[in-house]
């Protein structure tokens, strides 16, 4: 009980946030088994289907740099906004187009919607949450992705089964505007202040070249390759 209350006490704007995020995964995943069939249909050999799927994880890893910087200019939310309204479109762009091609650019532009939504939403919750329950509040909304890709997944081939993939666009593209209408709701978050000193040489290279940003990020790349052969395969 006590941790309950622990978890309760989180503001709203913590548990909104953390919606946003649950649902727009969800509309994600729910595309995980049924997409690679769609491109199979649709007459995309094995390689066009690698091709198309990674083109989402590509145009998310180039996208990174620009998006840090937008979020700390424009803020988080706008943001988080703009990542669900990526989720909302992109499924419908793939009931829209007919041929590979157009199906590479949609899954392009849907990769944005990572690289905006994952960052405005770990940079949201660290400043919402108080500075002594940060690890635990980081630790607590980053649940929210794998809950989604435990519930999602079964869903969508269910859907599929009963709907055809019309229905699992539409429920995609369904779920990504639930997401962008609460996070709607959330407020600008508080900012702390900066000492315009430690801005300096916080250019790309040079934040790059920290320690405690490449070895992370080495980790974080050879994870996510496992977990990329897995979703191609």
């Amino acid at each position: 009980m006590h941790r309950v209350r622990d978890f309760l006490a989180y503001p709203a704007s913590f548990w909104l946030a953390f919606l946003v995020s649950f649902l727009s995964f969800a509309s994600l995943v729910l595309l995980i088994v049924p997409f690679p069939i769609y491109l199979n249909e649709m007459g995309a050999d094995p390689v066009e289907v690698g091709v198309v799927i990674g083109a989402f994880a590509l145009s998310s890893f180039l996208s990174r740099p620009v998006v840090g910087r937008l979020i700390d200019k424009r803020g988080r939310v706008p943001v988080l906004i703009l990542s669900a309204a990526i989720f909302t479109i992109s499924p419908l762009g793939y009931l829209a187009v007919n041929s590979i091609p157009s199906l590479l650019l949609v899954r392009l532009f849907h990769g944005l919607s990572i690289s905006t939504g994952t960052t405005a939403f770990v940079t949201l919750i660290a400043d919402v949450v108080p500075p002594p329950k940060r690890g635990e509040g980081l630790g607590l909304a980053a649940v929210s992705i794998p809950l989604a890709l435990i519930l999602f997944p079964p869903l969508g081939v269910a859907i599929h089964g009963e709907f055809g993939f019309t229905g699992v666009f539409l429920a995609a593209a369904l779920i990504g505007a639930i997401a962008m209408l609460i996070a709607l709701v959330l407020r600008k978050p508080a900012r702390h202040s900066v000492d315009p000193a430690e801005l300096v040489g916080n250019n790309f290279l040079a934040v790059a070249r920290r320690r405690p940003v490449w070895v992370p990020s080495l980790l974080s790349m050879a994870r996510a390759a496992g977990w990329g052969a897995v979703v191609a395969f």
